[in-house]
């Protein structure tokens, strides 16, 4: 019935231009099959897999033992997305932000606590390409940083291959190496659809208020890298002290879906948010890859399709 539901909303919402989210990228670059991926703004999220942590979820592999006594608050800040990623995917999202480790030899996304196994968010992965094969899905997978920490550069390694391959194994020809001027016909006359990027560019202000954040983007965007693909991060983060985290100024998160530390505290920029993506738009700026927290409080995935949309016309 979830489904279902799901379908009939997106029918009855097209988004700019008239392109269906879940169809974007197959129905704007039809008729312009050797753009770039480079050169087109992907809407992505950030820990993208994180919409299931509660309280109850269990600690990271690594993860400090305070984690234990403040969990309830650290579930709070530490889950970044409501939707699933089958339901990001249908709503338009095109990249994801995947932090692994191991746990008990499966790996698991992880942020703080442990979101769910890997197999299951290429699950919804491989349901998505099945039904929409045209459509484009770019994947980041980095190793959660306590556990990077704890590892040697081998053991890193082994792990990231480990993650890369079980993408491969469930998802067979759907998944393509890697190429950095990669185009969709490549990914259209193959019959591939997923990719994992190497060597992404990130940029991520580590900026606790909106203002912080707008100083970052305005000092930071005209001297992106360009040539590789590039991740401008519209978000805020929460301080790391202790005493802030557990601070009772938030309510603690009990159920999937409600609002939570984070996306209270992250709210001022979703008010202005869009408006600079429009402004450095308006300037000539091409985004590649922008992500964010909570895609699901504001039109952010219709603002970059909308771009794209602009640009092709």
């Amino acid at each position: 019935m979830r489904t279902v539901t799901l379908w009939l909303i997106l029918l009855l919402s097209p988004s700019a231009y008239g392109y269906l989210p879940a169809d974007w990228m197959s129905q704007i670059y039809s008729g312009h099959p050797n753009t770039k991926l480079l050169d087109i703004a992907i809407p992505g999220t950030h820990n993208s897999a994180t919409y299931k942590m509660n309280i109850f979820s269990p600690l990271g592999p690594k993860d400090t033992f305070f984690y234990v006594f403040a969990r309830p608050f650290v579930a709070g800040w530490a889950k970044t997305q409501f939707r699933s990623i089958f339901e990001q995917l249908i709503y338009g999202i095109r990249y994801f932000d995947f932090r692994v480790a191991d746990s008990e030899g499966k790996i698991v996304i992880v942020h703080g606590l442990i979101a769910m196994t890997l197999e299951k968010v290429i699950r919804q992965i491989s349901r998505f390409t099945l039904e929409h094969p045209r459509e484009v899905v770019l994947i980041n997978i980095a190793i959660d940083s306590p556990v990077e920490d704890s590892l040697n550069a081998q053991q890193g390694e082994d792990l990231l291959s480990r993650a890369n391959q079980q993408f491969r194994a469930q998802l067979g020809k759907s998944f393509r190496e890697f190429a950095q001027h990669v185009t969709f016909n490549d990914f259209w006359s193959t019959g591939s659809s997923v990719m994992s990027l190497r060597g992404l560019k990130k940029y991520w202000a580590n900026a606790n208020t909106v203002q912080k954040l707008k100083d970052y983007w305005e000092r930071t965007v005209p001297n992106r890298d360009i040539e590789h693909f590039n991740d401008m991060q519209l978000l805020m983060t929460e301080s790391s002290d202790p005493i802030e985290i557990i601070k009772p100024a938030f309510r603690i998160n009990f159920a999937p879906g409600d609002h939570n530390n984070l996306s209270n505290f992250s709210s001022p920029l979703r008010d202005v948010g869009l408006q600079w993506l429009r402004d450095w738009q308006h300037k000539g700026t091409r985004f590649n890859i922008v992500t964010t927290d909570f895609e699901s409080l504001y039109p952010f995935t219709d603002t970059l399709i909308d771009f794209n949309s602009r640009n092709v016309h």
